[in-house]
């Protein structure tokens, strides 16, 4: 991977390969199963703790993205903070958003139900523009409803490093190298 305005080479990756990034979705399926088993309220508190684990190296995480998409790290920062914030407020709209809903069928003689039930494994392609943040934008959502999620970056692998050191149990997060199939 190179920087877009120098050139200069940032890292070498390997390329995943179909049956690298197969195991990784049967895994994270697998993963799913216990996770989607957790209450919400444990899932949201994992959530918690794994930004708490993220926000004391928002800076390297900066560096990392002002590398690989030539942002300037003051904006990279402030997309991470935006990030963290937003997610935060996803936990504490979750309750309310994943609760089951009964409908009235307007004087019938049922009620129509709206269940939020987990789907399985959710992937997700971030864009190389705003990786964090945009990647959030399903990441939260998903993992909160007891969803795994497999996460490949377009044009910024490296941004997806914070997986590995959330504190997301069982792979339910997990990223891809670049290029996946």
């Amino acid at each position: 991977m190179k920087n877009p305005y120098t050139g200069a080479v940032i890292t070498v990756q390997a390329l995943e390969t179909f049956e690298s990034a197969n195991v990784k979705v049967i895994n994270a399926l697998a993963a799913q199963q216990a996770w989607a088993k957790i209450p919400l309220e444990m899932r949201q508190k994992l959530c918690l703790q794994a930004l708490d684990t993220i926000e004391p190296d928002l800076d390297r995480y900066a560096s990392r993205i002002s590398d690989e998409m030539f942002k300037p790290v003051t904006q990279a920062r402030q997309e991470l903070a935006g990030g963290v914030a937003k997610l935060r407020r996803l936990v504490d709209l979750a309750e309310d958003g994943l609760r089951e809903r009964s409908i009235s069928a307007g004087g019938k003689h049922f009620d129509f139900r709206i269940r939020r039930i987990p789907k399985g494994v959710i992937y997700t392609i971030a864009p190389w523009n705003y990786p964090f943040f945009t990647a959030l934008n399903s990441i939260g959502p998903a993992l909160l409803a007891g969803n795994a999620v497999v996460l490949k970056h377009e044009k910024t692998p490296r941004s997806g490093s914070f997986s590995n050191a959330s504190s997301i149990p069982w792979a339910a997060l997990t990223a891809c190298a670049s290029f996946c199939p």
